[in-house]
């Protein structure tokens, strides 16, 4: 018997290292990366559409809200401000799980927007990444500067134009969903399949986050002259998402809130006496970054139609008692067809 056992041992190896032998195909590459993502689903959950192929219009609407509270010896001063809403259209092209697509904002083309934006969006059952580049120079707003200790007290609101302050964004944010078979992230955001039931899924996510920002309200408040604030975190977090199924529809809610684990401000700003720019670096104590996701979407024969959003906010308190907030949103309309 033991006889027996290791002549199937041997024939097992000598037929393993063959396969390994033979060139991977087209084939099998793609079913280990299905395994990978988390392709193969319990279908009485979600399935995949009948049609491979799909192609599909876009519609996006892109802005970004930013504010700021701080001291700065005996002035209290606050900041908020808007980038506007920027549009952008386009197509993609899908073909079972795998999807390219592709939207241009025609006011930069026109060059009548001074602001650009790159979005890569990859959506898988196991997990999935944003990656965001953004570099806004259209905002606007208001700065209120208070100075209570002088007589008679400065209480000063000014409105902001366009170019007084400015935004250089690099985002990455990734999650891991747990119930993958179940839970899918692709059919309320990519449409590549389907969800039969209602099914939700416990989620880890972690985001790298690069912002700079820049500040000229030096005819406001002096120490606003050509003024940077850089800041850095990594943050991991934990959240939950869950797709509602209603006839044809489906309903998609999900919100990882993350708390940094390495974060770092570094403030450049106009002294006045050094008649000089410098920097102070400051820890931040207080850091949540939060990302949330909605979606609707209705299959119906071979078409689909479906409007998605993701909203990324930041809260941050540092030891310069400088507070800021700011919220990078995008909404999307999608129409498409299978074949």
């Amino acid at each position: 018997m033991a006889k027996k056992d290791s002549s199937g041992a041997k024939a097992h190896k000598v037929r393993k290292e063959y396969e390994n032998a033979i060139p991977r195909s087209p084939k099998r590459v793609i079913d280990d990366v299905n395994v990978l993502v988390g392709a193969y689903t319990d279908t009485n959950y979600i399935v995949k559409p009948k049609y491979n192929w799909q192609v599909k219009l876009i519609g996006n609407m892109m802005g970004n809200n930013l504010g700021f509270k701080g001291e700065y010896g005996q002035a209290h001063y606050s900041i908020h401000a808007s980038s506007g809403i920027a549009g952008a259209i386009g197509a993609g092209i899908g073909w079972k799980g795998l999807q390219v697509a592709a939207s241009v904002n025609p006011a930069k083309l026109a060059g009548k927007s001074s602001n650009t934006e790159i979005n890569i969006n990859a959506y898988a059952n196991r997990f999935g990444l944003d990656v965001v580049y953004n570099h806004a120079k259209s905002y606007s707003g208001k700065s209120h500067v208070e100075i209570p200790t002088l007589d008679p007290p400065v209480d000063v609101v000014t409105p902001l134009p366009k170019g007084s302050l400015g935004q250089q964004m690099i985002l990455l944010s990734a999650y891991y969903a747990f119930n993958w078979r179940k839970f899918s992230m692709p059919a309320a955001f990519a449409q590549s399949q389907i969800q039969r039931k209602g099914a939700g899924s416990l989620m880890i996510g972690a985001s790298f986050h690069y912002t700079q920002f820049t500040i000229d309200i030096s005819e406001t408040f002096e120490a606003a002259r050509n003024s940077y604030l850089d800041k850095y975190f990594v943050a991991v977090g934990v959240g939950y998402g869950y797709n509602f199924v209603y006839k044809n529809w489906v309903f998609h809610l999900s919100d990882i809130p993350q708390f940094a684990l390495y974060s770092r401000d570094k403030l450049s700003y106009y002294h006045s006496e050094l008649q000089a720019t410098v920097s102070d670096d400051m820890a931040s104590f207080f850091n949540i970054f939060n990302v949330a996701r909605v979606a609707i979407t209705y299959n119906f024969s071979r078409f689909f139609l479906s409007a998605t959003m993701v909203c990324m906010n930041t809260f941050a308190l540092n030891s310069g008692k400088q507070y800021s907030d700011s919220a990078k949103y995008r909404a999307r309309l999608m129409f498409g067809v299978r074949f």
